[in-house]
């Protein structure tokens, strides 16, 4: 079956951010990859950066979808990616609430398979 994703739309003023973190710690994790998804097709990927934040562009209302492409070396991610609810201003809903950042925690010990 053909990929038909929604539009992607630079809709509003509104950023917001994913933040990839260390379960436990809370430690920044950089160097994570993740695909933006619509309708199960792919739309952009984007990296975390040395703070551990992914940058979205102002997105279109709608729920979109995460596929993990790269983790941060030596993790994986604890639990399943979280489904994005872009609101008609552009924030995420998660849950009850309206936010501008969502963190997103991995697990593991930073070390490269193979090293002790």
């Amino acid at each position: 079956m053909p990929c038909t994703p929604n539009k992607l739309c630079r809709c509003g003023e509104a950023h917001f951010t994913l933040r990839i973190a260390e379960k436990g710690s809370g430690k920044a994790l950089p160097g994570a990859v993740l695909m933006l998804l619509s309708n199960n097709c792919p739309l952009f990927s984007l990296k975390s950066g040395g703070d551990g934040l992914m940058r979205f562009p102002p997105m279109c209302p709608g729920t979109y979808t995460l596929a993990l492409t790269r983790a941060p070396a030596g993790y994986a991610p604890h639990g399943e990616l979280p489904v994005l609810h872009v609101t008609q201003k552009g924030n995420l809903r998660d849950g009850g609430k309206t936010t501008r950042q969502l963190t997103v925690l991995f697990e593991g010990d930073g070390a490269m398979p193979g090293e002790s």
